[in-house]
């Protein structure tokens, strides 16, 4: 077993890692996203050098995150991304009809890799992927 203290930096690797790979499977389509090579996953509040209230303290990786809500869920708003020095583009934005049903999606425990519910962690067998992996970068 990997031992705690152990954990939190190998996952962040990790997602970074795949994030790499698939920006370049990508191709020519992924090139808007920062190569990645000096980017690092601490959380905003860790960094003294974030100036706004923000989940991730690389502003690459928070305007991808953003971006990527606009696209795909239809979320944001022009103020958010200027506050963080990222590109909006209300064009991008996921129309209703397509995002509405993405929305509000919990996975059950069988749905979920080996070792990620936590018993007792009041989810009564429901849990969010994203809170987790949140959770799981401690911020």
């Amino acid at each position: 077993a990997v031992p705690q203290a152990e954990r939190l930096p190998r996952l962040r690797t990790g997602l970074l890692a795949a994030r790499a790979a698939m920006r370049i499977a990508g191709g020519p389509g992924c090139s808007r996203h920062a190569p990645g090579a000096n980017l690092s996953f601490a959380c905003g509040f860790q960094d003294p050098s974030v100036k706004t209230s923000r989940s991730i303290a690389s502003e690459d990786l928070f305007c991808e995150m953003l971006t990527w809500q606009m696209e795909e869920l239809g979320d944001g708003n022009s103020r958010e991304f200027a506050e963080n020095n990222c590109l909006f583009q209300e064009s991008l934005r996921a129309q209703q009809k397509d995002s509405a049903p993405r929305k509000g999606k919990s996975l059950v425990v069988e749905d979920l890799p080996v070792g990620w519910f936590v018993e007792g962690s009041g989810d009564s067998g429901w849990f969010s992927g994203v809170s987790r992996v949140v959770t799981l970068l401690g911020c």
